[in-house]
């Protein structure tokens, strides 16, 4: 009969333990190593990638050869400037204010550069680019001297440097395959995205909160945009229609809009939808914080999404409290009615009504959570969605 010998057994799991360990420690460092060569190359490509649009600048703003060059040197000049800057910040205030600070600036006069009218204008913000973008240069290469020393640093160093090196020579080459099937927008644009994929890639605890904007390309219409549903002609105006006093005193009207107007049950998830759901299937993404009641999000595939608004896929009957889907609400007509004579109410937020108390923890604790919070297809004018944002001060 064999014995058992727990030390062996130990010392096996402590091996494979170890083994497991140093499979995660190389993998982190291998993700170090990618980020910080990214950052890395922020300076070259903010410099290059735009040169082989020059021509086009000039048509675009009307003006002389040496001043689309002006724009150009006054970049150099904020990226050599800014290096100044952002080096003493990162060593007295650690790395990751300064980097996300500096990375928010650029994708802001990034998207500037895009709506200027004039070349001077355009030739301050290309200042404000060139200091932005000396945050990925500079820390990059801080977090080479806080991670590593002897061989590794120097393997760690030189990788930065051959990068630093190829970028120059890459963003033109990749600047005029991009004016081939854009114009000189489309290469900032890149930039402003390449800057978003850098913050989403460093990301471990995302939090997306999100309004009707992020459901327009799935053909649900938003609310106050030009062609929204705010700006369309009705008998009463749609926030009148929209409120419980309303609902109350006019179910049939109210019912006649909701059905027509706040239902489109053939709309599908979109992109935006999709990507959401990917990041949460990767351990990304903590929560999606939602103003909008469509039910996208879930029909993408994510899991925690804390609906602000309610979803038009709940119905509850307001006397006995029997659930019913959309279906049933798209196969009635005039004020929907439960077997027990009760109005069945949509379990969606109307104007005057409170939200739901659980609701409202759970995405606020989810946003306090989140080392990146991102923020779109809202104008964050409806409360509470305009106080939820400021709960904590990051990007």
């Amino acid at each position: 009969m064999k014995s058992f010998h727990p030390k062996k057994a130990v010392t096996f799991a402590t091996i494979k333990k170890s083994r497991k360990m140093e499979n995660r420690k190389y993998n982190s460092r291998r993700f170090v190593l990618v980020f910080a060569a990214l950052l890395s190359a922020f300076g070259p490509f903010m410099t290059d990638l735009y040169l082989p649009a020059f021509p086009e600048l000039m048509e675009y703003f009307g003006t002389t050869t040496s001043l689309i060059q002006l724009s150009l040197t006054f970049g150099v000049i904020g990226l050599a400037a800014g290096q100044l800057v952002i080096g003493p910040l990162s060593d007295k205030y650690g790395r990751r204010r300064p980097l996300i600070l500096s990375l928010t600036v650029f994708v802001v006069s990034t998207l500037i550069c895009l709506l200027c009218r004039d070349v001077i204008t355009f030739i301050c913000f290309r200042l404000l680019q060139g200091i932005a973008a000396a945050g990925g240069v500079v820390i990059s290469r801080s977090i080479a001297v806080d991670l590593y020393e002897g061989k590794e640093f120097t393997r760690f160093f030189a990788m930065l440097s051959a990068v630093q090196g190829l970028a120059p020579i890459v963003a033109p080459i990749a600047g005029g395959l991009l004016l081939g099937i854009t114009d000189w927008r489309g290469i900032f644009m890149t930039d402003a995205v390449r800057t978003l994929k850098e913050w989403t890639d460093a990301a471990r605890k995302i939090v997306f909160f999100g309004g009707a904007g992020v459901s327009t390309e799935s053909g649900i219409p938003d609310f106050r945009s030009t062609g929204g549903l705010y700006h369309q002609e009705w008998k009463y105006p749609p926030e009148t229609i929209l409120s419980h006093t309303f609902y109350k005193s006019n179910p049939e009207e109210f019912f006649r809009f909701y059905r027509a107007k706040m239902l489109c049950p053939d709309a599908k998830p979109n992109a935006a939808h999709k990507k959401l759901a990917e990041w949460e299937r990767e351990g990304k993404l903590l929560a999606v914080v939602t103003q909008n009641i469509d039910g996208l999000h879930q029909a993408a595939g994510s899991k925690q999404v804390y609906e602000l608004h309610g979803s038009v896929h709940r119905n509850y009957c307001e006397k006995c409290g029997k659930f019913y889907d959309l279906d049933h609400i798209l196969h009635t007509t005039g004020v929907p009615r439960c077997d027990c004579g009760g109005i069945i109410k949509p379990d969606v937020v109307l104007y005057e009504e409170a939200l739901n108390d659980r609701v409202i923890d759970g995405a606020v604790n989810a946003i306090a959570q989140a080392d990146l919070l991102i923020v779109g297809g809202t104008s964050l004018n409806v409360w509470p969605a305009d106080r939820k944002t400021s709960c904590r001060e990051r990007v």
